[in-house]
């Protein structure tokens, strides 16, 4: 790639472009369906199309060509499984027939992944109707999203307590977020694990799924302890506060997406579905101890413990339309403005500063000995994102986003278009022009920056 530009608000969102267009693939995939697509990047991830990932490729497209976003978000749902499930990673093109064999040996199939992903899909069919105003688009998705979320809410749900499990850290899509430490048999005092702790729990647990459980999601999640495998041991049910409070703002979006395209019924059962949601997350997951929001696990023995770390996930819950302002102002004040915290010269981290898990550098060993373990300090696109969408859904923190968005603006000045960032320094890692990096250009224009 020649040496980026980005000098301006102006020159960022060119440059996010430029990757991104780099990244299209389209064609027509082995089992003959046709697709069109952006893959993460041309390095470091295959060509796979990742939920998580298009949906925020979706988002940032709308402001520029919204037929692309369309067109990656047709080419998403055309593999929604028959439950409603949307997976992870869709395997459209391989890069090799190593990735192809390696595919089919963790999976049920070639075709894709048995896990899903954080689901952003509502958030990317808002922004496609913002702008397009395509009353007949959002007649053709909405139904498959409510279909999704329908999935989660009848097979990931096992407690009946309003909360949804994770059965995988890939399906937040904050991989080795040290808030999943425990849940992997992580000791408490190991607040730094190193790569090879931790990384081959997550192989372990794939191939255990698919060997043990044939992939049976109703088996995977009905498990009430510890299966007793010689072994295939490995167990993880998680209920992260992040994706619980994604899942509750995507049922609001959903209603407020159905309301307007006239389905008054549909809105108002979106809506009661957000409220219950919103309701099992205050309910169960708000620590007034420690005064902040923790997620919960199911240890090996069955019992469910707090996962407490102060991971970023703990400030997704001003995505939350009933947050109680006295909350919503501990979360903004207490912590993503705390300068010992989230509020580093380049954020939001991804674990607060003064937590003993933080490390700011990714792929240094010297470094805590993590290594390549991700999501245990440095700064991503997505987390400002979804923060500066809970500042957007409470509507009372102007001067926080706008602050955000000088400072998220300052990082892609300095470093560019890139995966992940220092947030003590602004040095950039990993993959060059991530797409997901490309969600500055929302925030941009909704904060009138372009």
């Amino acid at each position: 790639f020649p040496v980026q530009n980005t000098s301006s608000p102006q020159a960022i969102e060119a440059q996010c472009f430029f990757f991104l267009d780099c990244h299209a693939l389209e064609g027509v995939s082995s089992w003959g369906l046709p697709f069109h697509y952006y893959r993460p990047s041309l390095e470091k991830y295959g060509p796979a199309q990742w939920l998580w990932d298009s949906s925020s490729h979706q988002i940032a497209w709308s402001w520029r060509n919204v037929t692309n976003s369309m067109l990656d978000m047709r080419t998403m749902l055309s593999m929604q499984k028959a439950d409603g499930r949307i997976p992870e990673m869709i395997f459209w093109v391989t890069d090799s027939a190593e990735s192809a064999a390696m595919n089919a040996f963790f999976w049920s199939d070639s075709e894709s992944a048995d896990l899903t992903q954080m689901p952003l899909n509502p958030f990317a069919l808002r922004a496609i109707f913002n702008q397009s105003g395509d009353v007949a688009f959002v007649q053709e998705a909405l139904p498959a999203l409510v279909r999704y979320y329908e999935w989660w809410r009848l097979t990931r749900m096992p407690d009946g307590d309003g909360l949804v499990v994770i059965i995988h850290g890939w399906e937040s899509g904050l991989d080795a977020s040290p808030m999943y430490d425990l849940a992997y048999g992580v000791a408490a005092d190991n607040p730094k694990p190193s790569f090879d702790q931790l990384y081959p729990q997550f192989e372990e647990l794939v191939l255990a799924y698919k060997f043990r459980d044939g992939w049976n999601q109703t088996r995977i999640v009905g498990q009430s302890t510890a299966p007793p495998h010689e072994l295939l041991d490995s167990f993880f049910l998680v209920k992260d506060v992040g994706v619980n409070a994604v899942y509750a703002a995507g049922w609001r979006l959903l209603g407020e997406l159905a309301a307007a395209v006239g389905n008054s019924s549909l809105a108002t059962y979106c809506s009661q579905q957000s409220l219950a949601s919103e309701a099992a997350i205050l309910r169960s997951m708000w620590d007034s101890e420690l005064g902040r929001f923790v997620s919960l696990y199911r240890a090996r023995d069955g019992t469910q413990q707090s996962a407490s770390v102060e991971a970023v996930q703990s400030l997704f819950p001003l995505l939350l339309a009933t947050l109680p302002e006295s909350i919503a102002d501990s979360i903004v004040y207490g912590q993503l403005m705390n300068t010992s915290k989230f509020w580093l010269p380049f954020p939001i981290p991804s674990v607060a500063a003064d937590s003993p898990s933080f490390n700011p550098v990714f792929g240094d060993k010297s470094q805590g000995g993590e290594g390549d373990l991700m999501w245990r300090g440095p700064t991503w696109a997505m987390l400002n994102f979804l923060v500066m969408e809970g500042l957007w859904t409470q509507g009372r923190y102007g001067a926080a986003m706008d602050a955000l968005m000088d400072r998220w603006i300052a990082l892609y000045e300095k470093s560019g278009v890139w995966e992940q960032y220092n947030p003590l320094t602004g040095e950039s890692y990993g993959a060059v022009g991530l797409g997901m990096s490309t969600l500055i250009v929302d925030a941009m224009h909704r904060l009138g920056r372009l």
